[in-house]
């Protein structure tokens, strides 16, 4: 379990991680996956629980709507949610489905791919425990923003309960373009790379 993460991290920052003494963001995330086991994760790594969680917490209108979800498609002749939609597996990143119009309804095509979401899921070397506790599942939600491009994604990374880091995502169809600030929304001069 140990090599495998230092061989990733190897990869992806061109040094092993300090995992005994952690410094870094990435390293402290590495040593929480291998020396944590925290129950909590499951839920809010799951895009259908996270949503009712938050919709419990008395915010359910800041959630994108579920048009639908299940663990398996419904029958072709139940499908018939507005244009645009998004087709999601509720644990994968990146697993999804941009329907904008009629000619993005291959169902042959859709139905393999969501097929190997539902199988592809828990890898051991990743160390991301808490995904095998998560049934896979699917949701259609609508595709929020103009239907030709992705709306802006903002992540605020939180420390203490207290955002620290904002990441701005545009153009995440084309050529995605990244911009940190702080938490007054100053430019930082850092980056963000993808392993």
């Amino acid at each position: 379990m140990k090599l495998s993460i230092q061989l990733q991290y190897l990869n992806a920052h061109h040094r092993l991680a300090k995992l005994r003494m952690p410094r870094t963001f990435s390293e402290k995330l590495q040593h929480r996956k291998l020396y944590e086991r925290d129950d909590r994760f499951a839920p809010y790594a799951d895009k259908i629980e996270a949503k009712r969680i938050v919709a419990d917490m008395g915010e359910p209108q800041i959630l994108i709507p579920t048009l639908w979800s299940g663990p398996h498609l419904p029958p072709r002749e139940g499908r018939h949610w507005p244009f645009p939609y998004v087709i999601k597996s509720n644990l994968g990143s990146g697993w999804n489905i941009f329907v904008r119009g009629p000619e993005d309804q291959i169902w042959d095509e859709i139905e393999r791919r969501v097929a190997r979401w539902s199988t592809d899921i828990y890898k051991p070397y990743l160390q991301e425990r808490f995904y095998q506790d998560i049934a896979p599942q699917l949701l259609v939600e609508p595709l929020i923003g103009k239907a030709d491009e992705l709306p802006t994604d903002y992540k605020f990374y939180c420390f203490d309960g207290v955002p620290r880091l904002i990441t701005v995502q545009t153009e995440r169809q084309k050529e995605l373009r990244m911009t940190n600030l702080d938490a007054d929304w100053r430019s930082l001069d850092v980056f963000y790379a993808y392993p």
